[in-house]
């Protein structure tokens, strides 16, 4: 065999083996990878080989506990001295740096299990990513539809403009601040950067959407939020992804996480609404989350509401952040009046045979159905609990250490303070007049439409809640509700917001002071915001109205302010009472709740908790109490409040706490 022979002979067997050659010489890398599986509880990203070199922020399948799932490379490290699982395969996509730091945001501030805030980001993908064609061309914005901005509206604009801070929009309502918003999105759109638009209320979604696509493209508002089909989602966010237009994202809170590479303007409608608080982990507050989103893409920032929290109002003035007002409403009410009545539910000659509709309301009612008008009518079920009441005199019971309703446990016939534990037996009679008129339940929007359908069996009648069905839901039936082709309208708090309804000219309460008894620190400031939407719905210069509010609290001056709108005096109470019972913005909190099988035995976890808590001078540390409701599904929870001046001290017990406890920092509510 010649030399010419041996060649091709080594030739031939390296290309047989050749495999077995560069698996012998690949070097491995190797990545930290954050997990987008709710299945994973660490808090810690975990580390993965690769064969092939892979980007920061590319999405990865990779196993876990052996199912496959999504994950985000956050950088490459060297070699460990563990064995490492291997990544299964790259995934076409890699999402802007500005969520990795989100993210890496969210975990220092928000801690939870990485899963649960990785998660947020990623929808579920296919195994082959198909990406839509994306826009070429620029939108075309026409804004000749919008109404003239009146002055007021033309002065906020340009304070707007001046501004590259983050802003309140304190506007009272019908001042409108929807036009504010659409000036700001048409000149972030025509600068070429992105708009993304919140609001508290899926349902509210569709409307905003109407409102945006009468001046830009249809193709450029998109709307995503958690009730999407998950195929509609992942569209929805590969479309975004891929955009190199602007885009007007407009959705609940889960459209801040959605992978937008030039925002320029963020805004949060209403954001003093509660649904904004993520309820389950990460427990984030979406204002934060914003906040910290508009400060990593140098986007502008506005918060707006009619009624602002107290908490984030002191804060802004307290770093002379601006706190920019509209006082006037945008169409002129001088033509048109509201009569404005307190009906006292402690006073029998007012009240029909339904102790919860009185006669003023019931002629009201039919006095709009007379006239071809709408009536809306709000019952306030926020608050869950059971409360405690005198029909003859209206008096509360309230804790005298937190100056907070208390809430009565039946099954131990108690009062209990949910802010600082304090636990009172339940009197027998009421402890001002001597009366033994005490009510303890309020009726529910099922039991108000069964009796108003008996009241005006002609009427078309529609109930909003949490228990109305898809079908109807706010989203389904926004045009027969814009239109007038609806006469009553029942509902909780989503028919306040947002709605402007040209026909409507009777608005009844039928618990104003319902929410003042929630067992929790916020309620007075929770009322005042109720009271002002719901009043709000009128006196938008369309037609003269009656808002009709029943209480058993004519005289409070909680309803004064809400009225008159005077937000400041709202604002000094709350502040004064806060600073003295230790509530924000004056002291961070904490929740931990312990679930047991027994109520003896969470309680005791949270005792025996306590007793390996740091012993620091900066923490307040409640009794532990009972949850309300107390016992779901068989288990029992109680909960343990932890106040502290230094945020960082409560998320340093998070860090240490067992796995058997779950917690909220920041809770929107102490129940």
């Amino acid at each position: 065999m010649n030399y010419r022979e041996v060649g091709v002979f080594f030739q031939c067997l390296f290309q047989k083996y050749r495999h077995i050659y560069f698996l012998a010489y690949t070097v491995d890398m190797y990545y930290e990878v954050l997990i987008g599986s709710k299945y994973y509880h660490g808090f810690e990203p975990l580390t993965y080989s690769s064969s092939k070199e892979l980007s920061v922020g590319q999405l990865v399948r990779i196993p876990l506990r052996n199912k496959p799932v999504v994950g985000i490379i956050l950088r490459p490290v060297s070699k460990p001295t563990f064995k490492c699982l291997e990544i299964i395969e790259p995934v076409d996509v890699i999402i802007p740096q500005s969520q990795l730091k989100l993210i890496e945001w969210l975990r220092s501030y928000y801690p939870a299990p990485l899963g649960s805030i990785v998660d947020l980001f990623i929808p579920k993908l296919p195994r082959k990513v198909i990406y839509p064609t994306p826009l070429d061309t620029s939108p075309q914005l026409n804004n000749t539809k919008l109404p003239t901005l009146t002055q007021e509206q033309l002065s906020v604009v340009k304070r707007l403009d001046a501004s590259t801070e983050p802003i309140i929009l304190h506007g009272i309502t019908g001042s409108g601040k929807t036009r504010v918003y659409l000036e700001q999105a048409l000149k972030t759109i025509a600068e070429g950067k992105s708009v993304i638009l919140l609001s508290p209320e899926i349902g509210l979604s569709k409307h905003l959407e109407k409102r945006f696509k009468e001046v830009v493209p249809d193709d450029t508002v998109l709307v995503i939020h958690s009730n999407l089909t998950d195929k509609v989602r992942r569209e929805t966010w590969l479309r975004l992804h891929a955009a190199n237009q602007p885009q007007i994202v407009i959705g609940a809170r889960s459209a801040l996480f959605v992978p937008l590479n030039n925002i320029g303007l963020i805004i949060l409608d209403e954001f003093h609404d509660s649904a904004y608080k993520q309820e389950q982990s990460p427990n984030y507050q979406t204002s934060r989350v914003a906040a910290q989103l508009a400060a990593i893409t140098s986007a502008k920032l506005i918060l707006g509401s009619a009624t602002p929290p107290v908490a984030d109002y002191a804060a802004f003035q307290q770093r002379n952040l601006p706190i920019i007002e509209m006082l006037t409403t945008a169409v002129d009410t001088a033509v048109y009046s509201v009569d404005k009545q307190f009906v006292d539910l402690s006073d029998p000659s007012q009240l029909s045979r339904v102790s919860f509709l009185s006669t003023p309301l019931l002629e009201s009612i039919q006095e709009s159905l007379s006239n071809g008008e709408q009536s809306m009518i709000f019952l306030n079920r926020r608050g869950t609990a059971r409360v405690i009441a005198c029909e003859t005199c209206g008096w509360r019971a309230t804790c005298p250490k937190c100056d907070v309703g208390q809430t009565y446990h039946g099954d131990k016939q108690k009062l209990i303070c949910h802010s600082c534990g304090l636990v009172q037996p339940l009197p027998y009679a009421c402890p001002e007049c001597g009366a033994h008129d005490l009510v303890f339940t309020i009726a529910g929007t099922k039991t108000l439409e069964a009796e108003l359908i008996k009241q005006f069996p002609h009427a078309r009648i529609h109930r909003l809640d949490r228990d109305t069905t898809s079908e109807n839901s706010i989203s389904n039936v926004l045009e027969d509700i814009e239109s007038g082709a609806i006469d009553i309208i029942i509902g909780t708090q989503s028919i306040v917001k947002g709605f402007d309804l040209k026909k409507l000219s009777t608005v009844g309460i039928i618990y104003a002071d319902a929410s003042l008894q929630i067992a929790d620190y916020t309620s007075v400031e929770r009322t005042y915001q109720l009271i002002a939407q719901v009043s709000g719905r009128l006196g938008r210069g369309h037609r003269s109205g009656r808002l009709i509010l029943q209480t058993y609290q004519p005289d409070s001056d909680v309803f004064k302010w809400a009225l008159a709108a005077d937000y400041k005096k709202l604002a000094t109470y709350e502040l004064k009472h806060r600073k003295k019972y230790h509530f924000p913005p004056y002291m961070y909190i904490l929740k931990i709740i312990a679930k047991r099988s027994t109520e003896q035995s969470a309680k005791q976890a949270l005792i025996d908790l306590v007793k390996r808590l740091p012993e620091h001078s900066s923490l307040d540390i409640s009794m532990p109490s009972p949850c309300y409701p107390q016992k779901i599904a068989g288990t029992f929870r109680w909960q343990l409040i932890i106040k502290s001046k230094h945020r960082t001290n409560l998320v340093q017990i998070i860090k240490q706490l067992p796995k058997n406890y779950s917690y909220d920092l920041d809770p929107n509510t102490l129940l």
